[in-house]
């Protein structure tokens, strides 16, 4: 991760596909580079989900999401509540092909069988999504813990939660009484209602 910051930061000027894309080739040749140099961690792979601003003011924030791995991200606005990013996973799989259902998938054994993370192979193919947030948008990025909870169960959890940080600890503990499994890390953005300048996403 800190390479990708690294590669950000060193960008010039506007922040966008390519760069963002450089930024995680980056990233993925420090966890192959690490692999192998170090035989205790010679299997080690890693997911990333990936919110970048690219443009902030009052009305609208622009963003770039990406992600490599089943850690997957929502964009909850007035319009609903909709998934970002397409994972990774054999479940996924199965259901872009029209096998299973996108519920079904949540509780497939096949969502463990991660189809790209960071530092398996040479390159990493990332599709970036464009998000635009308005006043009062979210942006929900979450470790795949969190499926555990319906896209309806996840929006009714965050509708009424005050600030972002409330949203995000409501979502991790309904997915903890929901009995999930695996780890689940959840970061909510919202764009806030009355902030010209970066502080108007939090």
């Amino acid at each position: 991760m800190r390479e990708v910051v690294a590669c950000l930061d060193a960008s010039k000027g506007a922040i966008d596909e390519t760069v963002v894309n450089q930024a995680l080739m980056h990233a993925n040749a420090a966890v192959r580079s690490r692999r192998a140099s170090d035989a205790a961690v010679s299997d080690m792979a890693a997911t990333l989900t990936l919110a970048i601003a690219t443009a902030v003011q009052a009305d609208e924030s622009n963003w770039l999401v990406v992600n490599v791995g089943d850690s997957p991200a929502w964009l909850a606005a007035s319009q609903g509540f909709m998934r970002v990013t397409e994972e990774h996973n054999m479940a996924a799989e199965l259901v872009r092909s029209g096998v299973i259902s996108r519920d079904a998938a949540r509780m497939h054994p096949g969502r463990h069988v991660v189809t790209q993370a960071m530092g398996v192979a040479d390159t990493v193919m990332v599709d970036p999504a464009p998000v635009v947030l308005h006043p009062g948008d979210q942006l929900l990025l979450a470790s795949d813990g969190l499926e555990v909870l319906s896209e309806p169960a996840m929006q009714d959890v965050i509708r009424p939660a005050p600030t972002a940080r409330d949203a995000a600890r409501r979502l991790v503990d309904a997915a903890l009484r929901a009995g999930a499994r695996d780890n689940v890390t959840v970061a909510v953005l919202r764009h806030l209602q009355s902030c010209g300048d970066a502080r108007a996403v939090r």
